[in-house]
């Protein structure tokens, strides 16, 4: 029948395996010299040996500059604080585009209600007709179109607004 192995499993042969290399790295080392003057290095002492050596681990050694660490930590620090300065300044940035961004909508709110509000023809507005009727005014329609003109504005304000919020993204 077929092994199943699972991720778990898999995992923990994994960790082990890492172990057994760790600590085979810092076992002891054993230098046996045969009877024919062959050496012979292992994990323990070759049978027949005529002379056995013990050989340990080297410790590694760490040397620490008090100095070079404290210039390292003081460097780290001051990037560390020029990262929150440029992102803070960044944030800043964004909040205002965003603000930006709502006012320029709200002017374009603004200008299209004022469009939909001014669309009825004013007192003096209307001008009387031969048949008894009448008809709008040039002043009308230029009102009319001066509401328009607002609202492409206020339009192209919101376009430059968020393309510039864009930007920041």
């Amino acid at each position: 029948m077929p092994v199943r192995w699972t991720s778990s499993t898999a995992a923990s042969l994994v960790f082990i395996g890492a172990l057994a290399t760790s600590s085979a790295l810092a076992q002891t080392v054993y230098k046996s010299i045969m009877p024919d003057g062959h050496v012979v290095y292992g994990h323990k002492p070759a049978k027949g040996a005529t002379q056995v050596q013990k050989l340990e681990p080297a410790k590694p050694v760490v040397e620490v500059d008090p100095e070079a660490a404290e210039a390292l930590r003081q460097r780290e620090k001051a990037q560390a604080a020029e990262i929150d300065k440029r992102l803070a300044a960044r944030r800043a940035a964004r909040d205002k585009a965003d603000t930006e961004v709502a006012t320029a909508q709200e002017a374009v709110d603004r200008a299209e209600k004022a469009l939909a509000a001014g669309r009825e023809p004013l007192a003096g507005e209307r001008i009387a007709t031969a048949d008894g009727g009448s008809r709008l005014s040039e002043a009308h329609f230029d009102r009319i179109k001066g509401l328009e003109d607002d609202i492409k504005a206020a339009r192209e304000q919101l376009d430059r607004a968020r393309r510039e919020r864009n930007v920041l993204e």
